[in-house]
């Protein structure tokens, strides 16, 4: 398994722990580095996009858990950080 797949498989946060950004560097890149930067870089997107996807199916179950409570969509939105059309999207869908 490539590093990338081990975070995606474990949803490593730890690959957030230092930033690659090749600004501020004072001498050029070798290609290796390059190729280095660009492989964390892609994993740290790759871990994000999953980890976003993950958090959306929870709020999506809690907002229809605060729907089944009686809550109101105005809070609900607050409460996830969402909007309103967002909480409605997501009672709809089952």
């Amino acid at each position: 398994m490539t590093g990338r797949e081990i975070a995606l498989a474990t949803l490593d946060t730890a690959v957030f722990d230092a930033a690659t950004s090749p600004s501020g560097r004072r001498r050029a890149l070798l290609p290796g580095e390059v190729e280095q930067g660009l492989d964390e870089a892609g994993t740290r997107l790759h871990v994000a996009r999953r980890l976003a996807a993950n958090a959306a199916a929870d709020l999506a179950d809690w907002s229809r858990a605060a729907q089944d409570a009686g809550m109101e969509i105005k809070e609900t939105a607050r409460l996830a950080g969402v909007s309103r059309q967002t909480i409605y999207d997501w009672r709809g869908k089952k």
